[in-house]
């Protein structure tokens, strides 16, 4: 990993630590029991995975407690051990989605030293989330548990990417010659990822990973350089 992951990956971790903080101060404020806050068991993963599941097949208003720890597989004695009631468990499901989001993406991009590649798997990373998260089935059940969570969490998510990309960003900007808006490009990524939740993703939605870095690098490969030359010789 180099310095410039190495600086993305620490914000990233602020982020992190932001997120947890956050859900820590929503349910420090309810009735939320110390375990969900002391420790993340196989049995609170289920719980939430089941819940998830939950809410698309019947949604977050006529979810019963009885139908998360069936959904779930575990007994309302172990349900009720981490959350004494449903819209506790709702804020910390919308918790575990995004640390879920911004922890891969961390992931995705960790291992990749080259910038097309890094941006490719970012992108694919993004591509493989919301198809499994299955926002599409979510929202036309429970729009409204969808869209609180979108827009509560959708500039972390914007952040978090836009960090991860730095490698690839420095070099197209090195490239062009010129800076770009990164956090706008960021975001234009995660809007059209989101809009799969309206208009089911198509051929060119899934093959955005390949696609998008073959653009960019033909777009690169065809940028002109004199403004790029003059630039270094006017720092000069």
């Amino acid at each position: 990993m180099n310095k410039q992951q190495q600086n993305a990956t620490a914000q990233l971790a602020k982020i992190n630590a932001g997120v947890v903080n956050s859900s820590r101060t929503k349910l420090n404020s309810s009735s939320q029991p110390k375990e969900w806050r002391r420790e993340t068991s196989p049995s609170l993963l289920r719980i939430l995975d089941g819940a998830l599941a939950a809410i698309s097949r019947h949604g977050a208003s006529m979810l019963s407690m009885t139908d998360i720890a069936a959904a779930a597989g575990v007994s309302r004695a172990t349900l009720y051990r981490y959350f004494s009631q449903k819209e506790d468990l709702l804020v910390a499901l919308g918790e575990h989605t995004s640390n879920n989001f911004i922890s891969g993406v961390q992931r995705a991009a960790a291992e990749q030293q080259v910038p097309m590649k890094l941006l490719q798997a970012v992108v694919e990373f993004v591509v493989q989330f919301t198809a499994q998260t299955k926002t599409d089935r979510q929202l036309e059940v429970e729009p409204l548990f969808v869209l609180s969570f979108l827009r509560s969490h959708f500039d972390e998510h914007v952040a978090a990417v836009t960090l991860v990309l730095v490698p690839f960003y420095e070099d197209l900007e090195a490239r062009l010659g010129f800076t770009v808006d990164r956090r706008a490009l960021s975001e234009t990524l995660l809007r059209f990822a989101e809009s799969t939740s309206l208009v089911p993703g198509g051929t060119l939605w899934h093959s955005l990973p390949s696609i998008l870095p073959a653009a960019v690098e033909f777009l690169l490969s065809h940028a002109p350089r004199q403004r790029k030359m003059a630039e270094v010789e006017y720092a000069q």
